[in-house]
């Protein structure tokens, strides 16, 4: 088993996941709120790949999203009836690799 070591770089990143893409993206330590961050995420064939994509929410129901503040935070217990989660909770995943700090 491939385990991912602290700090590791962009090579083992990929290895560990296994996406196609050889994206070389920045050492990140705190994430803050609309900072684009390293996902992983299955495409339509089902298969690993990688993206860099926005921190925060924005609700299906958001027709200018310049105009809409990017959702951060939700609480545990509305998270499932609050219209602005309901869908993201029910359909797209991704995995977020992380680096520790030592």
């Amino acid at each position: 088993m491939l385990t991912l070591q602290p700090h590791a770089p962009p090579e083992a990143v990929r290895a560990y996941f296994a996406y196609r893409e050889t994206p070389n993206f920045p050492t990140c330590y705190n994430i803050a709120p609309t900072q684009s961050i390293p996902v992983v995420c299955l495409d339509t064939g089902g298969k690993r790949s990688f993206k860099l994509m926005c921190w925060g929410l924005l609700p299906p129901f958001v027709k200018d999203p310049k105009q809409f503040p990017t959702l951060i935070n939700a609480r545990a217990e509305g998270v499932l009836t609050k219209p602005a989660f309901r869908s993201a909770m029910r359909q797209r995943r991704c995995l977020i690799p992380r680096r520790r700090l030592l």
